[in-house]
């Protein structure tokens, strides 16, 4: 029984993991394509070659990466992701090696989702911190 519990805590670790790496990722590539569109803006400033509408559009694009990762908190939820992910491999440890018993682990984990629950960065939060 143990194991189905080893294995539990392996997936939700690895559904973590994986949030983790692709909010991190997915705002890293975002910020430089926004670096990226605002220097090809620039250069086009300075001596046109692009179509009319498109200068505008590059110009916009690194103030919407910044909106968007502000209103959705893709840096804190990221890090919410990782500390999920080390907290769970440390109860997968404990169960592995330390011989815990599953009541205790499951008390554990329990009180581990609640805890997480509580610090999810939520959007409201984001909006509020920001403005102040």
């Amino acid at each position: 029984m143990a194991m189905s519990l080893v294995a539990e805590l392996a997936n939700a670790r690895r559904g973590h993991a994986f949030f983790s790496f692709l909010q991190h990722n997915g705002l890293e590539l975002g910020i430089f394509g926004g670096i990226i569109a605002s220097a090809l803006a620039t250069t086009d400033n300075a001596q046109p070659w692009l179509p009319a509408p498109w200068p505008a559009l590059l110009a916009a694009l690194p103030g919407v990466v910044l909106l968007v990762e502000r209103q959705f908190a893709y840096r804190m939820r990221s890090a919410w992701h990782e500390e999920f992910k080390t907290r769970l491999r440390a109860l997968e440890r404990a169960v592995a090696y330390e011989r815990i018993q599953e009541p205790e682990i499951s008390r554990q984990l329990s009180a581990l989702e609640l805890e997480m629950n509580r610090k999810y960065p939520r959007p409201t939060e984001n909006v509020d911190s920001a403005t102040t």
